[in-house]
């Protein structure tokens, strides 16, 4: 069972899933306040301190492996036209130009993939970190004996729960948090890029609050409970809030106009076809009908079980509005072949250590079969001698 984690600077939610009559239910989950200051700007500044907190996980949860998410302040995703790379597309040639164009320091981490062949030549989607940074993480994850089997980025985990035809849609995911919004184009499966707006789900209480002179509990009941279906009995509410969302939504379309414009996506990057909004405020009422009325795209709210199970067989101890924290946590718990950022050394040892398991497994299995065949040997042995000496002393008795 491999548990899914996200961090950030000051909170851990995880997730593991089990397999039951076909579905996967949640098994364990919990969000926890991590330890003050052992991580700071998505960095681990204290290692021993984040290792203690892992151990007392582990004990308390069976934690063997993990696949974890970044901040995504420090963890990149984008797409690159390697032919027009200069001095050729080799591979530390494509890691020199995400250097460049991300203005990342020092060595980086990157896994990258061919994802389409184009008429201007081939396009790699990569994912890259500073190594440092990710080292800090797993030497973290080391001394408290966890194995970290993925390090991505958090809109790649969220894609690996949401979207529902992995291998066909084209969508831009919208992800609501408390003061930003990230925004992901996502085709066929692949993260092929991602922006962050300085707009998030505190901007629309802040603005309700400003503006009707509220407190900041007033306001935040007053849009989760009336929100964009406010028109008619509270006007000035709805003003603002649609001001607000005008500004969102221009944003989007902006980005969503700038990818299908991009030249080295050209090729790739195919129309969009609807858009997934999930975070912290989906649920404010007629807030997805305002975006789709405003970007003229179909919004599908989020639904980060999609690819566990129906909700004709079973309604989750998490409701809607809590999971959708959990979502990341989620696309990182299922199954599925994914890496991300581990540096090849840490990958050259896991490959190692999933030799002499499996090498060790085969030798005890070895021994066991020959045991098992030694001791019907035995007995086949030991019972035809039996059988011959009873069948002479009968002739003898006879004679």
């Amino acid at each position: 069972m491999i548990t899914g984690l996200e961090f950030s600077d000051t909170t851990l939610r995880f997730i593991s899933l089990k397999r039951e009559r076909g579905q996967w239910l949640p098994h364990a989950y919990e969000e926890l306040p991590l330890p003050v200051a052992c991580i700071q700007g998505g960095v681990v500044t204290d290692r021993a301190r984040l290792a203690a907190f892992l151990r007392t996980l582990k004990k308390n949860y069976s934690f063997k492996e993990v696949r974890i998410t970044l901040p995504a302040s420090v963890i990149q995703v984008g797409s690159v036209a390697v032919d027009s790379i200069p001095g050729g597309a080799s591979f530390e040639n494509i890691k020199a130009v995400i250097k460049k164009n991300k203005n990342m320091e020092g060595d980086i981490v990157v896994d990258r993939n061919f994802i389409a062949h184009t008429k201007k030549g081939r396009v790699a989607h990569y994912t890259a970190a500073q190594t440092s940074v990710v080292e800090g993480y797993l030497k973290s994850f080391a001394s408290a004996k966890i194995i970290v089997r993925a390090v991505l980025h958090p809109l790649q985990a969220l894609s690996l729960s949401v979207v529902e035809n992995q291998e066909k849609d084209s969508v831009v995911l919208v992800n609501r948090e408390s003061r930003s919004t990230s925004l992901a184009l996502v085709v066929r499966g692949v993260v092929i890029d991602t922006v962050s707006l300085d707009h998030g789900a505190l901007f629309l209480n802040a603005a309700v609050e400003k503006g009707l002179h509220l407190n900041e509990g007033q306001a935040r009941s007053l849009v989760q409970q009336k929100g964009f279906l406010s028109k008619d009995d509270m006007p000035q509410l709805f003003e603002i809030l649609a001001m607000e969302g005008q500004q969102l939504a221009r944003e989007i379309v902006q980005q969503v106009v700038g990818w299908g414009t991009s030249k080295h996506l050209e090729g790739v990057a195919s129309p969009v076809e609807h858009i997934i909004l999930s975070g912290e405020d989906v649920f404010i009422p007629g807030f997805a009908d305002f975006l789709h009325s405003a970007v003229k795209l179909p919004v599908l709210i989020a639904n980060p079980w999609t690819h566990c199970f129906s909700f004709d067989v079973l309604i989750p101890d998490i409701l809607a509005p809590k999971a959708q924290s959990y979502a990341a946590a989620i696309g990182l718990a299922l199954p599925g072949s994914m890496i991300g950022v581990l540096p090849h050394k840490y990958k050259k040892r896991l490959k190692r250590k999933k030799i002499w398991r499996n090498t060790r497994v085969l030798f005890v299995s070895f021994l066991f079969g020959a045991a098992l065949g030694f001791g019907a040997a035995y007995a086949l042995y030991y019972f035809d001698v039996r059988w011959a000496t009873d069948s002479i002393v009968q002739l003898l008795h006879k004679i």
